[in-house]
Order: C-alpha cells, then sequence, then structure tokens
C-alpha cells in the first residue's frame, strides 16, 4: 500500500513488508505501456506513481484512477502558431515523434477570428521534417468555446496541419482547440 511516509533505517535488515511498502509502492515504477502496467498492478494503491514509456507521461493513482500529472515537455520540440491563432497554454504547441513513428502533439491554441463552416485553416506554422508524415493522417480534435464539437484535423505530408470545419457552423473566435495528447499513427487503417 503506498503512503506509508518516510522511514530511517540505520543498520536493521528490511523485512519485505518493509521493503514493499517504503520502497516499491513509493518508487516512480517505469512501464512500456498503460497496458504492462494494469498486467504489473492489478489492484493499484492511492499515490502510487508511474512513468509510461509509450507516452512518456507520469501518472499518480488517485483511488479510482490513473491521473496524469506531467507530460516530459524536453522530449518535445516547439512548434509554431500562423497567424489569426493564440497558445492558450505558456508552452504553446509541441511536438515529438516516437520510435515507432507515431507524431505526437500537445498544447492548446485558439482562434482570433470566427472559424466559418466549409472553411480551411492552417493554425501551425509547417512541422519539421522529423515530424512529417509519409501521406495524411487524420483524426478529429475537439474545441469548446460559446459551443463545443469537433473538426477534421489532418496532418499533411508537407508537415501542415490542416483544420476542416464540416460542421455547418461557424467556430466562434476564442474557441479553445486541444491537441493534448493527440497521436498520429501512421500505422491506423481507419478500421
Amino acid at each position: 500500500m503506498a503512503g506509508a511516509g518516510r522511514k530511517v533505517f540505520v543498520s536493521e535488515t528490511l523485512s519485505s513488508d518493509e521493503v514493499q511498502r517504503y520502497l516499491m509502492d513509493q518508487s516512480v515504477m517505469v512501464f512500456a505501456s498503460g497496458n504492462a502496467r494494469s498486467a504489473a498492478i492489478p489492484t493499484p494503491s492511492e499515490g502510487m506513481v508511474t512513468y509510461l514509456l509509450d507516452v512518456d507521461k507520469l501518472d499518480a493513482y488517485d483511488g479510482t484512477a490513473w491521473r496524469c500529472f506531467g507530460v516530459l515537455e524536453s522530449l518535445f520540440t516547439a512548434v509554431g502558431l500562423n497567424g489569426g491563432w493564440n497558445a492558450v497554454t505558456g508552452k504553446g504547441v509541441r511536438a515529438k515523434r516516437t520510435t515507432a513513428g507515431q507524431v505526437k502533439l500537445h498544447g492548446r491554441f485558439s482562434n482570433a477570428g470566427a472559424f466559418v463552416p466549409n472553411a480551411t485553416q492552417l493554425p501551425l506554422q509547417p512541422l519539421g521534417s522529423t515530424f512529417r508524415p509519409g501521406t495524411e493522417l487524420m483524426l478529429e480534435l475537439p474545441y469548446v468555446g460559446a459551443a463545443y464539437g469537433r473538426v477534421l484535423c489532418t496532418l499533411l505530408p508537407d508537415g501542415r496541419l490542416r483544420l476542416d470545419n464540416n460542421g455547418g457552423v461557424s467556430i466562434a473566435a476564442g474557441s479553445v482547440f486541444s491537441l493534448d495528447a493527440v497521436q498520429f499513427d501512421p500505422g491506423y487503417t481507419g478500421t
């Protein structure tokens, strides 16, 4: 069980219970993925902390669920915004390419003007060649403002990120588009 606190050991021999409570359950445990963590810790305790290699994030168990409390910023490269778009978080938009070839984006940005129906926008400056896919990769990107919804988000082979408002409604200025934990996977087949 996590939360045993701190204990100063002088010269005694540790029992297996003490090793478990003071060392194992209170360390930052590293796993390849959330599935690997679930297999290793079928019944987590509140206060446990893990690092997941596949998504580069720190999670803490709150007694009910694993909650992310940190993404390693140094692993990401900053991406500039084009005119008419503003960073919402102080760190702006960041990108990373995984060893498996996925492109991961983090950050939030907002539109300075209305995003009218059936229009296309290019909010980000082109990503560097490291992040460019061989083919178009698409997903739905959420936004929230005066209303909420999703736009089609396409990462183009030339590194541009294209947003398509096919929803039939104008998206109000100041709406926030979230790239947090967005992952474009070249292996995804759309099924």
